[in-house]
């Protein structure tokens, strides 16, 4: 990849904290903390994608060979194995609690939102900086891990919402899964184990963080 082009993911990612900490401030303040949290994760969503778009435009292949699985190696497998590791942890201390207030509407806006940030920040996080920064682990691997869970700081910052384990566990197991599943993408040289793991774990903790705050 150009050098443009790593410069436009790393001058996006570091854009990104200030970004965001200013965007869920503004939400939360003009439409509550529950609505402006959901809509400073439109925003976020929004940014990345914009960002891939860019990163990604005239080139068929760009995205198409992330989400190649590749042969079944024993190497691949285990990497596809530890990826699923932090979904325990999540379900047994956010999900399991919750359990008896769920609610179908709740269960239905934690799948949605599960769903688009897992893949949306696992392409933005892990696949961007594999392709951009393959034989570059500083910055592939633990820069972006920094920057990923750096970001989370902006959502610890929110007024009227609370997370179980405190900043601890926001931002600290955020740089923790995403160090792992940095390690595992570039591994593997893909990002669909990952992604599938990211969704579950996000599926875990939003319902939890839905039912806390009231939602």
């Amino acid at each position: 990849m150009n050098l443009s082009s790593k410069r436009v993911l790393l001058g996006s990612s570091v854009l990104l904290i200030p970004f965001t900490l200013v965007a869920f401030q503004i939400t939360t303040r003009l439409w509550g903390p529950r609505f402006g949290f959901l809509i400073g994760l439109g925003l976020y969503w929004g940014y990345t994608l914009i960002v891939t778009g860019w990163l990604s435009r005239g080139s068929e292949g760009y995205l198409r060979e992330l989400f190649k699985l590749g042969a079944w190696t024993r190497p691949r497998i285990l990497c596809y194995s530890l990826c699923f590791i932090p979904t325990f942890g999540v379900f047994f201390i956010a999900f399991v609690p919750t359990v008896a207030s769920i609610t179908q509407q709740i269960l239905l806006l934690a799948v949605v939102t599960a769903a688009i940030n897992g893949f949306v920040e696992e392409l933005y996080w892990r696949g961007l900086y594999l392709r951009e920064f393959r034989d570059d682990a500083r910055i592939g691997l633990w820069l972006a891990t920094g920057l990923f869970g750096a970001w989370h700081i902006s959502l610890f910052l929110i007024d009227g919402i609370t997370y179980h384990g405190g900043f601890g566990a926001l931002v600290g197991g955020a740089t923790v899964m995403g160090l792992l599943w940095s390690y595992a993408s570039r591994r593997t040289g893909n990002i669909v184990a990952n992604s599938l793991a990211h969704v579950l774990v996000n599926l875990f903790a939003f319902t939890g963080l839905y039912i806390n705050n009231g939602f």
